[in-house]
């Protein structure tokens, strides 16, 4: 695990202890009561009793976060108002950043751990990396006349990623990570 304690993504509260402290409690009350444990699994009633918590595995968030992205993806093309387009790309770029940091924090550095660095696992890596640049550049287009064609090029950088991702990568790894 890298060197952090919480980090709220999104509507997450991510966390590489066991145990999170109180303030990492409240910062998941703030947000949605949610948390990411180093178990890889999602604790989405925090401070419940284990009774009454509903847990997700951490493969099927990241795939129902990749739904989301391609969802907003369909929205930003599909979005005619400069304004709407704006608020649908902010929205994704957080969505994007918060994945982004779930992967490589929490999940790829426990892949690693398990499977020892492939090359699913290092191309992945450098793809999170292009994506980033691709996010950065499609934001520094915001409201000029290459905003739509930066968001396409980040579109297309991102279904490839998924698309490997969810077809090779992630059933290796929910095997290794069992």
């Amino acid at each position: 695990m890298r060197g952090y304690d919480a980090w709220v993504l999104g509507d997450c509260v991510a966390s590489n202890t066991p145990e999170p402290t109180a303030q990492v409690f409240e910062q998941a009350r703030l947000v949605s009561s949610a948390r990411v444990e180093p178990s890889l699994h999602i604790d989405f009633a925090a401070g419940m009793a284990p009774a009454t918590s509903r847990r997700m595995n951490a493969i099927d968030l990241l795939k129902q976060q990749h739904r989301e992205v391609e969802d907003l993806f369909e929205k930003i093309e599909k979005a005619e108002q400069p304004s709407e387009k704006a608020q649908l790309f902010h929205e994704l770029a957080s969505k994007l950043v918060g994945h982004d940091a779930i992967e490589r924090e929490i999940f790829y550095p426990a892949c690693e751990e398990a499977m020892g660095l492939d090359d699913q696992l290092g191309e992945a890596l450098v793809e999170h990396g292009v994506v980033e640049f691709s996010l950065y550049q499609a934001d520094q287009a915001l409201g000029a006349s290459d905003f739509d064609f930066k968001v396409k090029v980040l579109k297309e950088l991102v279904e490839h990623h998924v698309e490997e991702e969810e077809k090779e990568f992630l059933p290796k790894a929910q095997k290794a990570l069992a």
